[in-house]
């Protein structure tokens, strides 16, 4: 397979992998999980396989989302990730400025916020 094809292939299985969300119900999802761990399979793309056992292994949980009526605590893993993001980076200013070069990158702020130019209050209001 050239590169292109693995690529194709594994977009296709992402997007299958996300219309399982939208199965009617859970049963209808179970069905649609089984094809898509062989389409995994076939494709003989190592990744895939990785990602097609690593789904499978949490299968219960990816399922329990019909059993939930849908609820997701996926917006607040996001949120989480944000918070552990900030804690490690730091937050900076919106008037911080970064300068990079090949190699790295440093970012000064003047630890103030200022106004938006007056093009974007605008648009805003």
């Amino acid at each position: 397979d050239t590169d292109d094809e693995q690529l194709a292939r594994t977009w296709i299985a992402a997007q299958d992998l996300r219309l399982l969300y939208h199965a009617a119900d859970r049963a209808r999802a179970e069905q649609a999980f089984y094809p898509w761990l062989i389409y995994c399979a076939d494709a003989d793309i190592p990744e895939l396989t990785r990602l097609a056992t690593t789904i499978d292994s949490w299968r219960a949980e990816l399922l329990a989302y019909f059993d939930t009526g849908g609820i997701s605590n996926g917006p607040t893993e996001a949120i989480n990730l944000l918070i552990k993001k900030i804690k490690r980076v730091g937050h900076r200013s919106a008037t911080s400025t970064t300068t990079c070069s090949d190699s790295s990158c440093t970012a000064a702020s003047t630890g103030t916020l200022s106004a938006p130019p007056r093009s974007e209050v605008g648009y805003h209001a």
